[in-house]
This record gives C-alpha cells, sequence and structure tokens, in this order.
C-alpha cells in the first residue's frame, strides 16, 4: 500500500514540475489532491483487458474476447499501414493495448452508431472503423478541434503531425462509415446527439478539464441506448463522480474507463 501510493504521489509531483499544469493548480488548489485521491481509487477498480471487455460486452467466453484480439492482430494490412504513419509522428497518444481494446469491444458488441470526441491522429478511430468494417455494420461520428502545437485548458498538448489533418493515419478504405465534424464538442454534441436520436456506444477523448467531461458523459448518456456503453480515456476524478451520479460501479483498463447503461 505504502508503494502503491509513492508511486501515485510521484506521478502527480513529476506531472506538477510541468508549468502548465503548475497554472492549472493554482487557478484550482483542490485540483492536485482530487487527481491523488482519484489515481488512488482507480488503482483499485483497475481490472484486466479480458475482464474489462467482459464486463462491458456481457461476454463471459473469455475464448471468444481472445479469437477477437487475434484476428485483430493478423490483420497485416492496418498494422503495417499504422507503422508507415509512425515514421511520420513522435506518437499516436492512445497505446495499442488500448486501441485493441475499443476494436475488441465494438467487434462483439456490433454497434450501428458510435460517437467519440477527440481526433487528434485517428488512431482510436482507425481501430473502431476497422472493427465496424469487420462487422459489416455500423457508422463512426467523431467531433475534434485540432489545436495544432497549443496548450489547453487541461494542461495538456493536442496536436496533429505538420502538414496533416484530423484522422490522417485512418485509411482510406475505411472512410466511408466515418463522418467527421469539425468544432468544439461543447458546441457540436448535443445537436448531434439529437440528430441522431440514439447512440450504442460513446467514447470521451477530448479536453479533460472537469467541465468537459461532466458534460460530455451527462449529455451522452441521456443518447445512449439501453445496455450501451459510455467510454472515457484518461479516466480522473469527473469519471468517479460520474459513476457515483449515475450509481455506476466504475471499472478502468489502464486509461481507459467504462460504463454499461442498464
Amino acid at each position: 500500500m505504502l508503494k502503491k501510493f509513492a508511486h501515485i504521489f510521484t506521478l502527480c509531483f513529476s506531472s506538477l514540475k510541468k508549468p502548465e499544469l503548475i497554472k492549472r493548480a493554482l487557478k484550482d488548489p483542490s485540483w492536485p489532491m482530487l487527481a491523488i485521491v482519484a489515481q488512488w481509487k482507480l488503482d483499485k477498480t483497475e481490472v484486466s483487458r479480458y475482464e474489462f471487455i467482459s464486463r462491458l460486452t456481457q461476454n463471459k467466453d473469455t475464448n471468444n474476447i481472445a479469437n477477437v484480439i487475434t484476428q485483430l492482430k493478423s490483420d497485416t494490412i492496418l498494422y503495417e499501414h499504422l507503422r508507415q504513419c509512425a515514421r511520420d509522428t513522435c506518437s499516436f497518444l492512445m497505446d495499442y493495448n488500448e486501441v485493441e481494446t475499443l476494436y475488441t469491444i465494438v467487434r462483439i458488441r456490433e454497434p450501428n452508431i458510435v460517437v467519440e470526441t477527440g481526433v487528434a491522429h485517428g488512431m482510436s478511430s482507425a481501430f473502431i472503423l476497422q472493427a465496424l468494417e469487420d462487422n459489416g455494420q455500423g457508422e463512426l461520428y467523431s467531433i475534434d478541434l485540432p489545436p495544432t502545437g497549443l496548450r489547453l485548458a487541461d494542461g495538456l498538448a493536442y496536436y496533429i503531425s505538420e502538414g496533416k489533418e484530423v484522422g490522417w493515419v485512418i485509411p482510406d478504405h475505411l472512410r466511408h462509415r466515418w463522418h467527421l465534424i469539425l468544432g468544439e464538442s461543447s458546441k457540436e454534441l448535443l445537436p448531434l446527439l439529437k440528430q441522431l436520436g440514439e447512440v450504442d456506444i460513446f467514447l470521451h477523448d477530448s479536453l479533460h478539464t472537469f467541465e468537459n467531461m461532466r458534460f460530455e458523459y451527462e449529455a451522452a448518456w441521456s443518447f445512449i441506448a439501453k445496455d450501451g456503453i459510455l467510454l472515457s480515456h484518461d479516466v480522473t476524478h469527473p469519471y468517479l463522480e460520474f459513476c457515483r451520479k449515475v450509481h455506476s460501479t466504475p471499472v478502468n483498463y489502464r486509461r481507459l474507463g467504462g460504463l454499461l447503461k442498464r
């Protein structure tokens, strides 16, 4: 327990060395402690990839989950395309374990409508679209406002490689299922949800301020279908607070959190 707390404190302290995060802490002195407590709680609720997928898809067949992941990794066209793209950028922000998890959830649940906020290079979008393509059904609606090279209010840098467009890593043959809306999620998300009427899976990965995360969770939750899924990347205390609000037990894998709407 002491080792885990020391690890969490070290991570938070090293983050506070960054000037933009120091400014954030000065603006909201409670934020560092909330972040530390949230990380401690999230460490306690973290599960394995198989358990995370199983809980959200209500699929207890680990062999089925393993087969889906194996099938994905055998897709040499997708991975070779991404390897080529990686030569033009320093980071895709989401790691392969996380995007492969997104793929598996989409494959097993076979959604018709997926909505995500935050695209950047398009790593998560590419895996979601690949899953929809392999399912033979479904559309992805993405909202993104790409502030190239800027620091945002959550203290993180969101950027796209120079000369590239939003979602540039998405293979051409997957784009027929993709609908991109450029703008702030605070302005674009609700109109999109009202237009769609109901969504099967929602993924938050845009501005990670408390206000924006809470807004997106609450807005999306009203439109998520029964047994639909809310996913969130870079989960922290707003995610935990929302779980309490909707009386749901938090579950997370790495930086991914998820809720199943009953």
